[in-house]
């Protein structure tokens, strides 16, 4: 069940819920299910303030949608939002990647998941990779078979450099994460 247990208000794309994870674990013949809103910087925000913050993809339409986007920046003015902490919803898809589980979306960095004995799911962090990610992290990495190196990009559009790319060893350390400055505008 999502958090705020309302319906959505405004138009809606499927890009806009929070991330939710479901897990089973069969064990001496039984299932126990259980499922987790993954705890983004995003959805902890509203659920403090106890409504949604954040406009919604499906909200930027016409001239009510540039509306939401202009009341969204002076809530980021104002400082009732912080985008500094994360804006995405890690809704779109899960890596596991040296021993790590990872729930991405394209807008924020990863966040790491535990998957507990019990079946139950944590959030644990979103996840920067000890400071050596600066920038929003692919919902669609590789791993490549005969190193288990994963590669990554990551795109923003609100400032330079507007995209990244970059690799992560078999251990999970970032080994290589550069700008691509062939990209002048997003």
């Amino acid at each position: 069940m999502h958090p705020f247990k309302t319906k959505p208000k405004g138009g809606y794309n499927w890009f806009d819920g929070d991330g939710m994870l479901h897990g089973c674990r069969i064990k001496a013949g039984k299932v126990a299910y259980s499922n987790h809103a993954v705890r983004t910087a995003r959805l902890k925000q509203e659920l403090q303030a106890g409504t949604p913050l954040f406009f919604k993809i499906g909200e930027v339409k016409g001239f009510a949608g540039f509306l939401h986007v202009l009341l969204f920046a002076a809530k980021v003015r104002l400082g009732f939002v912080d985008p500094e902490k994360g804006i995405g919803t890690a809704n779109t898809a899960v890596v596991y990647h040296a021993n790590r589980l990872l729930a991405l979306q394209e807008s924020d960095m990863p966040y790491a998941v535990r998957v507990m004995c019990s079946g139950l799911l944590q959030t644990l962090s979103r996840n920067t990779f000890h400071g050596r990610l600066q920038h929003p992290f692919t919902a669609h990495p590789k791993v490549d078979p005969a190193t288990g190196d994963m590669l990554y990009f990551g795109y923003q559009l609100m400032g330079a450099p507007f995209l990244c790319f970059g690799v992560m060893d078999k251990a999970g350390d970032v080994v290589k994460d550069f700008p691509i400055h062939t990209i002048k505008e997003p």
